[in-house]
């Protein structure tokens, strides 16, 4: 059997699997627990301590140190307090000793998203929680990983880019392109939106009501590589479609197709319509699939690692 994604990684970060597998764990219990009526976000750092402190201006950080595999939300929220801001802090956690070192508030970080930004320059994993029940692994600069329960199914799924980057760079899609669409359309995933983008040549534009076809052509076309991430996730969340040919432009967003029927219906009638074009849809529930002539992928990955998600441990139980 092939290796799991999580034990590639850790093999490639040199850091012990069971260490990343107790961070997910730990972070998976939080989007549990309630704080102020809501789960908890905040964000695990697995690497150095001192390249992390650096990498941060005017960092404000604090101890105690913690063992990471006997730590509980409990014991954090009682060591740690409540923080002004929860969701723009992280705990650091030494990559070789697996021993939380203490937490650091990231709000001084003037970046979209501060986990990109650590994981790109410290070499480390940053595994985020998310009130959706979700949890995001970082690494390398970008989102990569992505664990979050299905409430259609009532299970929790993993959905891993590097294994379905490829089946849209197959479709003729640009690899950066690729990525980012896929990368935004997680994030959509965690909010109770949907979405639906189209990435190809719309080569029957009779589908598109009169009032798309105007503002597409009203639309200036922006390129996806330097489109701000919060963008495109604006484009894509409005009702209607987003448009995005093979050139890489987003060509429009929006956009209302002719006949009745919801996001999935539309993409079906699309994909019939222009066979060189491929569809994501997010639906309401979070589910991720992706549609090209007559082929049908969810964006779920199995989860083979032993000991991930297991319930005594998300529950604190000895």
């Amino acid at each position: 059997m092939q290796p799991s994604a999580l034990r590639k990684l850790a093999l490639r970060k040199n850091i012990d699997v069971s260490t990343i597998l107790r961070a997910i764990n730990l972070a998976w219990s939080s989007t549990r627990c309630e704080l102020e009526g809501h789960p908890v976000e905040y964000g695990i750092v697995l690497g150095s301590l001192n390249s992390v402190v650096s990498a941060v201006p005017q960092p404000y950080f604090r101890g105690p140190k913690l063992d990471l595999f006997k730590a509980t939300y409990a014991k954090l929220h009682q060591n740690f307090g409540v923080l002004d801001d929860w969701s723009k802090s992280a705990l650091i956690i030494d990559r070789h000793m697996a021993r939380i070192e203490g937490i650091i508030e990231l709000s001084a970080l003037k970046v979209s998203d501060p986990y990109e930004y650590i994981s790109g320059i410290t070499n480390s994993i940053c595994i985020v929680t998310k009130r959706a029940y979700s949890v995001r692994i970082y690494y390398d600069g970008g989102f990569r990983i992505q664990y979050i329960f299905n409430r259609k199914s009532g299970v929790i799924e993993a959905r891993i880019l590097d294994e379905f980057v490829p089946l849209l760079v197959e479709r003729q899609i640009q690899p950066e392109v690729a990525i980012k669409v896929l990368d935004a359309c997680l994030r959509v995933s965690e909010t109770r939106k949907g979405a639906l983008i189209l990435l190809g040549p719309l080569t029957d534009l009779r589908m598109l009501s009169e009032a798309s076809v105007k503002a597409m052509s009203a639309h200036i076309p922006e390129t996806v590589a330097t489109l701000p991430l919060s963008n495109m996730i604006r484009y894509m969340i409005k009702d209607g479609a987003t448009w995005i040919d093979e050139g890489g432009l987003v060509r429009g967003h929006g956009l209302k197709f002719v006949g009745p029927g919801g996001r999935h219906s539309i993409t079906e009638h699309v994909a019939s319509r222009c066979k060189n074009t491929t569809a994501v849809v997010v639906s309401q529930d979070g589910e991720i699939t992706i549609f090209f002539e007559n082929t049908m992928t969810r964006l779920a990955s199995q989860i083979t690692d032993d000991g991930l998600f297991d319930e005594a441990v998300i529950s604190g139980k000895p």
